[in-house]
């Protein structure tokens, strides 16, 4: 509950901007709040119903802890306890015998086991497990107020010994079962047919546990009866009491049985018909949904054209303001431009005085002057189309507002029809829902009455087993019973018909009574009606009075039009004159345009071929670039092959000296080694050179020493220390000690070897190195390439976009030029245009004004005269209302009396008062549904007709009586289902209501824009008539200067276009005469439903008062019927005296078996008025359901050869008696 009310305040606090807003946040929020607010008040009533249950439940539980245990727990009864339970003993000598009168649940047996719980608490778990959803909290108040109904009378049945506490407990049941049957009939839904059903099963399910257990009980009964048979003897009498009333409770069971059994078929039938109704209803309310959603999107959707059309006009609006603005600046460019020429002049006179040199540059100027004028006739002839242009547009916004006016009627009448289709859906399924209702009250009842038969049936057995019993130890006989209960029968239905006959005058005043409550509520409504028709007739002459004040002002408005219609004709005039200036110069500025376009376009399509062609050589270069890259990342990759392969050379050669120098170490010390020999070869590099060098020396030094054998020592000894050092770096074992001529052969032998090896190493590697370095110079030398082409390129790039933007620019500023020379030629046009528009606009205005205050006039002094004798009709109307009403006094004041008189008859009158007094107040609720109800009576009448034919053999008692009430109950049902749909229809009405207050106020908004529109178009043609004031002195120079013929050819142009224009504004003009036309129409319509109306009063009038003439006759009927039943009464007072007088003892039983025979009666005739109005359509399905019924038919065989079997077994008793007695 509390989230549910946190949502609500959400929904409630959020608030808008303006009040469309607010009103479609209020639309689309209020099915979420009244979703909200349901499930709010449903969980209230759940848990007071828990409450309530839970209350009822701590009772119950008291009662049979206080039956339990008399002697500790006091026996005290709640507030619920029925009045009349006292115990009230008979006869102190009889056995305590459990009251005749059956309830409608029975807990256990007769010996009233305490320590057994309920029976009923398990099936309304079970119902609410099995109802869960939307209608558990409707279940759950039935059946809590059932189970409150039925603990008393378990509290009855197990205290059966106390017979007067058994009738107040009936009567307490009867009350509680209206109570239930009223609740379940205003809230009951669909749902609780499972739930009635699964009850109705576990029902049928303890009766049969109960049949056996009653089995179990008659053989203990007639043990304990065998012992009691000494005792019996004195208890005769009270026997053959029982007798009887167990007789009339056989044939009233087997009527009940008989009944149910239709009814409960008939209930099952209709259950199935109502479910297939709903189903259809449902569809129906689905697709009628979705054409209110329709209806609703079409509705938005023309708003929001109207607010894309009012924005337009708020635009339109402040691109004139623009151009008033740039017409003020222009007029000051052109007094500037005047002042210029006046002092070119000046310079020109004064030049032709000086030299003729001068005089060519004197015809330059005249040039440009011709130039400008052409372009100003340019300019005019360009702002004048734009003028044509906008009014072209203008008309068409007017046209597209009218349609969107016409479109937002309409789909407001089709939302009203939406809505009044809703709502009689809406009433078709309350109807639904309450029949259904009613089908579910009937079918509970039925279940009840079974209930209840099977328990008779349970008591019959038992008493029967008892009489037979004690007849048989007695030995009576039973034709001595047979006729002591055939005379209390004739007296019962002596009293019948007494009462029937009381109930037939009754129903004939209570029609009566309608007839008057009718012919009340048609009064109320002529007056209702005559007060509207006064309001209306006082809104008619305020109108009246608006529209002669209105007419007043026209006049003074035409006055004034017409004195600014002269002075906008001479204004008009100089526009004239101005405007060829202008034209020309408007010529000139255009082919200018021209030109700058054509050079434009040729310099855009210049550009973008360039801009093309350039994006091409970029996409080309961007591809060579690319694959250059991938060229030299191979290259590179190459190269570092190429090292790698240096380097592996290198150490291969540093690995094979190691090998030669220490194999032994390099296990040892490969690390320090490798180090080493890296150095060794970075340092054999720089020696390769001066080792080439030492050993050509060395192969001159040998030749020449082969040759001359010459040396000295000290070349000895430097050879020595040069091939010492040869071979420390040969890493050469060699002894100097020992050097022959053989050793220094191997030793030079060794030495060239190596040496010719570390050649030609260098040479390969000089040959790799040499290629890798013409391989990178390459690649730079296309880089350095690629990238002075990339260069060049963006500079190119640069220099384009440079030139592109350059000319952006001017082609920015010619076009500003040009829409600026435009907007004040479509300015001037614009205000000559709309002057003259206005002048012509007002002169048709007028005539039609005058017009219509005539027929106005006209109309207003019929309509006085209609509403005159209108005010003297209904005066005549209200005095004969007013004495209708005395009369309608006196007649009630004599019905008071008439009942008085009838309140103060005997012990069974007070019956049918309390019937009178329950219709007088049944009648009173109904007095505004009666009307509504004459032909429902008919129909149900028809039905009524067929269903007694068929059930005569049912109703041989009861046929007068049941009519009666049946009428009745009709009436309540009917008066709630009218109730219902007249709270619907208020509802539906006030949501129309706030529909259309809220077009209305979207209307005057519109209407309010409407008329600040029409003041800005006034002020704006204010400011043109300055505007021309201010032009004139322009037009006055210009007019110098231009020629008279060119001025004369253009005043013929514009002739032409301004007849164009007039023959546009006619139109108009006729299109809004036709609307007033329209609007007069609807005003005579208005006025013809007005007498329509009046003439439908008048004629209601005379049938109501010929309905009252008709009621004096009937009232003097029933007045006569009165006295003729007062006689009755006072002749069944005596009879029923003697009765009371003869059965002194029986008296209180049979006045308690009579009031509970009517409240079952009543409440049966409730069922069965119900069930025959469709009896018609349900008799072809009867077929299927007598299978079912065969086994009922077979219990009332059984009932019947039992029967036959007591009657028997009285009359052997009663033949036993005399013997006995003797």
């Amino acid at each position: 509950m509390d989230a549910k009310v946190k949502a609500m305040i959400k929904l409630i606090e959020e608030d808008a901007d303006s009040f469309a807003r607010r009103a479609e946040m209020y639309y689309k929020k209020r099915p979420e709040l009244m979703k909200l607010v349901e499930e709010f008040y449903r969980a209230y009533r759940a848990l007071a119903e828990r409450y309530d249950h839970a209350t009822g439940e701590l009772r119950q539980a008291h009662r049979t802890m206080a039956e339990a245990f008399p002697n500790q727990i006091p026996f005290n009864l709640s507030d619920d306890s029925p009045p009349g339970s006292t115990v009230t003993d008979i006869e102190p000598n009889t056995p305590e015998v459990q009251h005749p009168v059956r309830p409608l649940f029975d807990s256990d047996d007769s010996k009233g086991d305490s320590s057994r719980p309920t029976s009923f608490f398990p099936v309304v778990k079970r119902s609410v497990v099995s109802s869960e959803g939307n209608d558990a909290v409707t279940n759950r108040k039935g059946l809590k107020e059932l189970n409150e109904l039925f603990l008393p009378n378990q509290t009855s049945d197990k205290g059966a010994p106390e017979s007067g506490r058994s009738g107040g407990n009936a009567r307490y049941t009867d009350g509680k079962l209206k109570r239930v049957l009223n609740f379940q009939g205003s809230e009951g839904k669909g749902s609780e047919l499972k739930v009635q059903i699964e009850a109705s099963t576990y029902q049928q399910n303890k009766i049969e546990t109960q049949d056996r257990g009653t089995q179990y009980e008659t053989s203990d009964l007639q043990t304990e009866e065998e012992n009691e048979k000494n005792k019996s003897e004195p208890e005769v009498p009270n026997l053959q009491m029982t007798l009887s009333k167990m007789q009339e409770e056989r044939e009233a069971a087997i009527l009940q049985s008989q009944q149910s059994t239709e009814q409960y078929q008939n209930a099952l039938q209709r259950v199935s018909d109502l479910e297939a109704q709903v189903s259809v209803a449902h569809e129906e309310i689905r697709r009628l949904n979705e054409e209110i959603f329709k209806g609703i999107v079409n509705f938005k959707n023309a708003e929001e054209r109207t607010i894309l059309l009012e924005r337009a006009n708020q635009s339109l609006e402040s691109e004139m303001d623009n151009l008033v603005k740039k017409f003020i600046l222009q007029q000051e460019e052109l007094k500037r431009a005047h002042n210029e020429l006046e002092k070119i002049r000046i310079c020109m006179q004064e030049e032709r005085l000086q030299s003729m040199s001068r005089e060519t540059a004197h015809q330059s100027l005249r040039q440009l002057y011709s130039q400008s004028q052409e372009q100003c006739r340019i300019l005019m002839l360009e702002h004048q189309h734009r003028i044509h242009h906008l009014e072209d547009q203008l008309v068409r916004l007017k046209e597209e507002n009218n349609s969107l006016n016409a479109q937002n009627m309409s789909s407001a009448f089709s939302l009203k029809n939406l809505q009044d289709d809703a709502c009689r859906l809406k009433e078709v399924i309350r109807k639904l829902e309450e029949e259904v209702e009613l089908r579910i009250d009937q079918r509970n009842a039925l279940q009840q009455e079974l209930y209840c038969l099977k328990e008779e049936r349970n008591d019959l057995d038992r008493r029967y087993t008892a009489l037979i019993g004690q007849i048989e130890s007695v030995g009576l006989d039973s034709k001595c019973l047979r006729s002591s209960i055939k005379d209390l029968q004739d007296e019962n239905i002596l009293l019948k018909e007494s009462c029937n006959k009381k109930d037939e005058e009754k129903a004939i005043l209570f029609e009566s009574l309608k007839s008057m409550s009718r012919t009340l509520g048609g009064k109320d409504r002529l007056e209702k009606q005559l007060l509207d028709n006064a309001c209306d007739l006082e809104d008619l002459k305020e109108i009246l009075k608006i529209m002669e004040d209105t007419f007043h002002s026209l006049i003074e408005d035409k006055l004034v039009l017409a004195e600014e219609k002269d002075s906008l004709a001479a204004k008009a005039n100089c526009m004239m004159q101005f405007q060829q200036v202008l034209e020309a110069l408007n010529a000139e500025a255009e082919a200018r345009c021209l030109c700058l376009e054509e050079e434009k376009e040729l310099m855009l399509s210049q550009l973008e071929e360039e801009r093309e062609g350039i994006l091409q050589s970029s996409t080309n270069w961007e591809n060579r670039i690319s694959l250059l890259l991938e060229e030299s990342e191979n290259r590179k990759a190459r190269l570092e092959e190429e090292e790698d392969r240096i380097i592996e050379a290198q150490i291969e050669i540093g690995v094979a000296y190691c090998v030669i120098l220490d194999m032994c170490r390099m296990n040892r010390d490969m690390s320090i080694e490798c180090q080493k020999y890296c150095e060794i070869s970075s340092n054999i590099k720089r020696l390769a050179s001066e080792l080439e060098k030492k050993s050509l020396d060395q192969h001159m030094q040998l030749q020449s020493i082969l040759d001359k054998n010459s040396l000295t020592v000290e070349q000895n000894a430097r050879l020595r220390s040069g091939i010492g050092q040869l071979v420390e770096l040969l890493n050469i074992d060699f002894n100097f000690g020992c050097i022959d001529k053989a050793g220094t052969d191997v030793i030079f032998h060794n030495i060239r070897t190596k040496i010719e090896s570390l050649i030609s190493l260098l040479a390969a590697a000089q040959n790799e190195n040499e290629q890798m370095l013409l391989e990178s110079i390459i690649f730079a030398t296309l880089l350095e390439q690629l990238a002075l082409e990339l260069s060049g390129l963006c500079l190119r790039k640069e220099a384009l976009e440079a030139e592109i933007a350059a000319q952006a620019e001017e082609l920015r500023a010619l076009h500003s030029e040009k829409r600026q020379i435009k907007e004040l030629n479509e300015l001037l046009k614009c205000k000559v245009l709309s002057l003259e528009e206005q002048g012509k606009v007002l002169e048709t205005e007028v005539g039609i004004a005058r017009r219509e205050l005539s027929d106005s006039q006209e109309l207003n002094r019929s309509l006085e005269n209609q509403n005159h004798k209108l005010y003297e009709e209904n005066m005549s109307f209200a005095k004969d209302l007013i004495n209708l009403k005395g009369q309608k006094h006196n007649l009630e004041e004599e019905n008071n009396t008439i009942l008085s008189e009838a309140l103060s008859l005997g012990n069974l009158a007070l019956i049918f008062e309390r019937f009178s007094t329950e219709k007088t107040t049944e009648i009173r609720r109904l007095n505004g549904a009666l009307s509504f109800m004459t032909t429902i009576n008919c129909t149900l009448e028809e039905e009524t007709k067929l269903v007694t034919e068929k059930l005569k053999m049912l109703e041989m008692e009861n046929s007068d009586f049941r009519s009666s009430m049946e009428k009745l109950e009709e009436f309540k049902f009917c008066s709630m289902s009218l109730q219902g749909e007249v709270d619907t229809l208020k509802l539906a009405c006030g949501q129309l209501n706030q529909h259309i207050e809220l077009g209305q106020k979207l209307l005057n908004e519109k209407e309010l824009k409407l008329t600040e529109a029409e003041k800005k178009m006034e002020k704006m043609q204010l400011e043109q008539a300055e505007i021309t004031s201010q032009l004139e002195h322009v037009k006055k120079e210009a007019g110098e200067v231009a020629a008279i013929k060119v001025t004369l050819e253009k005043s013929l142009m514009e002739l032409k276009t301004d007849s164009v224009n007039k023959s546009k504004k006619i139109d108009h003009m006729r299109e809004e005469e036709e609307i007033l036309k329209l609007e007069l129409g609807r005003l005579l319509r208005r006025v013809d439903y007005l007498n329509l109306q009046e003439e439908h009063m008048k004629t209601e009038l005379k049938e109501k008062m010929n309905e009252i003439e008709l009621l004096y006759t009937s009232f003097s009927t029933v007045y006569c019927d009165l006295h003729v039943s007062v006689i009755h009464v006072v002749v069944l007072e005596q009879k029923v005296y003697e009765l009371i007088v003869a059965c002194k003892t029986l008296d209180e039983q049979i006045q308690a078996q009579a009031k509970k025979f009517l409240d079952e009666n009543a409440s049966k005739n409730e069922e069965i008025n119900e069930l025959k109005r469709k009896n018609a359509l349900l008799e072809e399905e009867n077929g299927n359901m007598k299978v079912e019924s065969s086994g009922y038919l077979s219990l009332i065989s059984s009932l019947k050869e039992s029967t036959i079997s007591l009657e028997e077994q009285c009359s052997a008793l009663m033949r036993i008696q005399p013997s006995s007695l003797e």
